[in-house]
């Protein structure tokens, strides 16, 4: 590579996405994020921004460690969006977005909790290879702080 060539520049993991990348890798645990700080989740009443409430009133959780960092930090703060696309091959691809508002307030060092669950006890949420859902409460085996910092790439949206 002569010095004119772009280098890639990967940026440092911090300790806590790091942990959370190694168990998202094992294919073993579920993730859930929020702001808030418990013990024990309850099942809420999930809310689709088209559709109005979402089924029965549910943990929900995600193979996807990212899904839940976005939640944790970045969903209490305003509009936001998360969704995936699939692939014929079940392979999925997650995407964020967020207005600028929200964009925002992550430089005031927006945090929040992922909490990690054994797969046991949870079922598939309307097919989606991403999202499954526990109807009664359930108990962490572990919970992690993350910050801004940890956020996937967030697209702005237009409010």
């Amino acid at each position: 590579m002569s010095e004119s060539d772009p280098k890639l520049i990967t940026p440092e993991l911090s300790p806590e996405r790091e942990k959370l990348t190694e168990l998202e890798k094992t294919g073993q645990y579920f993730f859930h994020g929020t702001n808030v700080d418990v013990d024990l989740l309850h099942p809420r009443q999930a809310m689709d921004t088209v559709r109005g409430a979402d089924g029965d009133p549910a943990v929900f959780v995600s193979p996807a460690a990212d899904f839940a960092i976005f939640m944790a930090v970045a969903r209490h703060l305003g509009h936001t969006s998360s969704g995936a696309t699939f692939d014929e091959h079940g392979t999925y691809a997650l995407g964020f977005s967020a207005t600028q508002d929200v964009l925002d307030k992550l430089k005031n060092g927006a945090s929040g909790w992922v909490y990690v669950f054994e797969k046991k006890g949870f079922m598939q949420h309307d097919d989606s290879p991403v999202e499954f859902k526990s109807h009664e409460p359930v108990t962490p085996i572990m919970k992690i702080r993350v910050t801004e910092h940890d956020l996937p790439l967030i697209s702005v949206m237009t409010e």
